[in-house]
């Protein structure tokens, strides 16, 4: 392992530093779901938390910790490569197990995912509490347009078609965390392609229909998990069946538009 060498020395501090913290849905349901045992804890205010410079770097991202960080700890912000001397380290286990990357992917299993009901029902109430006074349209479909190269589609063929059915494009990324919350709790149907947006089901009233688009069949359960503890329709949409092989789970992939109208009115209809 190739490190950077310093001389910063840590007293104490909880650790909320980790593997894909970077990543929306990782940092809200593996790092700040962690809240949940650390607000049951007897560890003394005065501990500061532990957390990568990323999140500092990221504003959604640093309001996201200090929605959570309610008895106001001191922050230290520690540097990727480096390795840090900490004489007192606190590690809270984690709650919900997600694993980023796949050796093989046509192993997936929809158990590689493990998710405890009390900490998901935590970061909502938690979040709900900051929902914006912003109303959004009932009918949203996700872009990705402005999001990474990863799961390119036919996207532009597929607004066409939901526009027909009165859905409005949004890119959660162009807003606050609190219009994102706003922007999900009001929608009655949700549709897009599988992707760190759909995080936001989390916000979502049991009313809501999602339907989610991915590349192949898979037993993945990283969304529909959430969706079912939360008590919501959620439905995914694929571009091959599961005898298609794949190396990579970002994959381009071509929706077959007249399918998925079907599959949408027959959705709407439920």
């Amino acid at each position: 392992i190739n490190y950077f060498k310093n001389n910063i020395i840590i007293k104490k501090g909880i650790m909320l530093s980790g593997n894909f913290s970077w990543n929306y849905y990782h940092f809200i349901f593996e790092f700040l779901s962690k809240f949940y045992l650390l607000d049951m804890s007897n560890i003394s205010n005065n501990i500061p938390l532990i957390v990568d410079e990323c999140i500092n770097n990221a504003p959604q991202f640093k309001d996201l910790l200090d929605y959570f960080n309610k008895d106001k700890r001191e922050v230290l912000y520690i540097k990727p490569g480096y390795i840090y001397n900490i004489e007192i380290l606190y590690y809270l286990s984690f709650l919900n197990i997600i694993p980023p990357n796949y050796r093989d992917i046509s192993g997936i299993k929809y158990t590689d995912c493990l998710f405890n009901r009390q900490s998901i029902e935590f970061l909502r109430e938690c979040l709900l509490q900051k929902k914006s006074e912003r109303c959004f349209h009932k009918r949203i479909f996700i872009s990705r347009k402005n999001a990474s190269s990863r799961r390119k589609y036919n996207e532009d063929e597929v607004i066409g078609l939901f526009n027909k059915y009165d859905f409005k494009v949004f890119s959660p990324e162009d807003y606050s965390i609190p219009e994102q919350i706003s922007l999900f709790n009001d929608a009655e149907f949700i549709a897009g392609t599988t992707g760190a947006a759909f995080t936001n089901i989390l916000f979502c009233s049991n009313q809501c229909k999602i339907l989610c688009f991915q590349s192949i069949e898979m037993d993945i359960s990283i969304f529909s998990t959430i969706a079912k503890i939360l008590g919501v329709d959620f439905q995914y949409f694929t571009a091959k069946d599961g005898l298609h092989q794949i190396n990579d789970i970002h994959e381009e992939f071509t929706l077959n538009v007249k399918n998925l109208e079907d599959v949408l009115v027959q959705f709407l209809m439920k």
